[in-house]
C-alpha cells in the first residue's frame, strides 16, 4: 500500500504540472487570440470624447459621447476595417435640428439648433444660429433661396414652395459639411430643418493596440470637433 500510493503520489504531481503549464498556455494563447479577434472593441477616451466601439469581424460601430457640449458633438461611427484589421475606413454622422426665422428684409436669419444626442439618455445640445444674406437676388415666393454666411459655415438653400433643402461647408474650406432639409411656416417666414453631417473618416491601430488615431490630420481637414483625433482604450 504504501508503494501504490507512492507512487499514485508521485502521478498526480507530474500530471498536475503537466496540466498547469499546458492550461496555462492555452489560456495566456486563449486571451490573445480574443484580444487579436476584436482589437477595436472597447471603450476609446481623450479629453473630450467617450467612444465605445463594438467589432463584428471587420465591421465597426459605435457611439461617442462627449464631456462638453460646448467644445464637442456627438456622433456615431459605423466602419470596415483592411483585411490586415490595421485601418478603419469610416463614417463619421453627426445630426440636429434647426428652426429658422427670416428677418423682415430678407437678408438675414436667427434661431436655435439642436446636436441629437447619441446614447438614448442624454438631451440633445442646443445652440442659437444666424446667417446673412451673402448678396444673392430674393426671389418672391422663393425668399429662403441663396448663398448665407454663419460663423462657421457657408450654408446654400433652395426653395421649391414651402420645401427648402441644401448643403454646407465650412468657412474656410470647400470641403463638405453636411445637408439640410425642411419645410417653412404657411407665412414662410420660420423654416424647419433637420441636418446631417456624415464625414468619411479613416484610423489606424497603433502596435500595441492602445491608441486609435485619426488619419490624414492636415491643417485644413475639418474633424468631427475641428482637430485630428488621437484616442487612447481603457483597460
Amino acid at each position: 500500500m504504501k508503494m501504490y500510493a507512492g507512487n499514485y503520489f508521485v502521478v498526480t504531481i507530474v500530471v498536475s504540472i503537466v496540466c498547469s503549464l499546458f492550461c496555462g498556455v492555452y489560456a495566456d494563447e486563449s486571451g490573445i487570440t480574443s484580444h487579436q479577434d476584436s482589437p477595436w472593441a472597447g471603450t476609446w477616451t481623450d479629453a473630450n470624447y467617450s467612444l465605445s466601439l463594438s467589432q463584428d469581424g471587420s465591421t465597426i460601430n459605435g457611439i461617442a459621447i462627449v464631456t462638453d457640449s460646448d467644445v464637442a458633438d456627438p456622433f456615431r461611427l459605423t466602419g470596415t476595417l483592411s483585411e490586415d484589421g490595421k485601418t478603419l475606413q469610416s463614417v463619421v454622422t453627426e445630426t440636429g435640428t434647426l428652426t429658422l426665422n427670416l428677418s423682415e428684409d430678407k437678408m438675414m436669419f436667427y434661431g436655435a439648433g439642436t446636436v441629437d444626442a447619441v446614447d438614448n439618455v442624454s438631451e440633445p445640445y442646443a445652440y442659437t444660429f444666424n446667417a446673412t444674406r451673402n448678396g444673392t437676388t430674393i426671389v418672391s415666393d422663393q425668399e429662403w433661396t441663396g448663398i448665407w454666411i454663419s460663423k462657421r459655415n457657408v450654408i446654400n438653400l433652395i426653395q421649391n414652395s414651402n420645401s427648402v433643402s441644401g448643403d454646407y461647408h465650412p468657412l474656410t474650406s470647400l470641403k463638405f459639411g453636411g445637408l439640410v432639409n425642411g419645410t417653412t411656416s404657411a407665412d414662410g417666414k420660420t423654416l424647419s430643418m433637420k441636418w446631417i453631417s456624415p464625414v468619411n473618416d479613416t484610423f489606424s491601430l497603433s502596435d500595441d493596440g492602445m491608441n486609435m488615431i485619426e488619419g490624414e490630420c492636415t491643417d485644413e481637414k475639418i474633424s468631427v470637433n475641428g482637430y485630428c483625433l488621437n484616442l487612447t482604450k481603457e483597460v
